[in-house]
């Protein structure tokens, strides 16, 4: 289980390729913002680097958290599609994986899961994955995911993080007048927070209590933007 993303297979398992340096600290922090921008992330980084061999080790899981009381499930995984093996995983530990935020596990964001299936990456109906070897069947009440919020804090960030993001798209052009290619935080419309490299903003994840509330981004013209803002007003 995962606090933030409710599974952790082999879809997230990706989230390791990214370089530290690019994303401001060892836990890649600018990816981790926002929850809208995180889930999205996993199926970004699963369109670019295809697997060809997906292996899950659940021969000991763990429940509520990625540190959390450790499972004997004694189940181990392969599979050639990411998407279908991590439906079947889910479902072994007893979650639905066409099931969808705020259901469990999803309770602080969007399944990642059916996510990827909606972007063409595979299958998330177990009507429509093989399955072979053993008969398997789900462990109800083994696994439970404990996120770090939910209920109205989980809906204030992921609402709040779009507001920001359309409110930064509104301002678009006055932000790239005075802010040319520096990380800025928008919080209910203005700007929070300047830095000069993305190391500098993510240090205020730990001394600023609005930052998860925002979106914070580098200001850059459209040609050169790598993140498709305008995603979080379709999502």
């Amino acid at each position: 289980c995962h606090n933030t993303a409710g599974v952790t297979l082999s879809l997230k398992n990706l989230f390791g390729l990214l370089p530290r340096r690019m994303y401001g600290d060892l836990n890649r922090g600018f990816m981790h913002q926002n929850t809208f921008r995180l889930m999205r992330m996993f199926v970004d980084i699963n369109l670019t680097f295809p697997n060809v061999l997906q292996v899950i080790d659940g021969v000991v899981g763990a429940t509520h958290s990625q540190r959390g009381e450790p499972v004997e499930s004694e189940v181990i995984l392969a599979g050639a599609n990411a998407v279908a093996t991590d439906s079947v995983a889910s479902w072994l530990m007893g979650f639905d994986p066409e099931t969808d935020y705020p259901t469990p596990p999803f309770y602080m964001a969007e399944n990642h899961i059916k996510l990827a299936a909606q972007a063409g990456l595979g299958p998330n109906r177990l009507a429509d994955i093989e399955v072979v070897g053993e008969n398997i069947r789900p462990m109800a009440g083994l696994f439970e995911s404990k996120p770090y919020f939910v209920g109205e804090r989980a809906e204030l960030h992921r609402r709040e993080s779009r507001q920001q993001a359309a409110e930064y798209l509104r301002q678009r052009e006055q932000l790239l007048e005075r802010y040319l290619g520096k990380y800025v935080l928008l919080v209910d419309g203005k700007v929070a927070m300047v830095s000069d490299t993305i190391a500098e903003a993510m240090a205020c994840r730990y001394t600023d209590p609005d930052f998860y509330r925002g979106f914070l981004t580098q200001v850059l013209p459209d040609e050169v933007q790598s993140e498709k803002i305008e995603a979080y007003l379709s999502g």
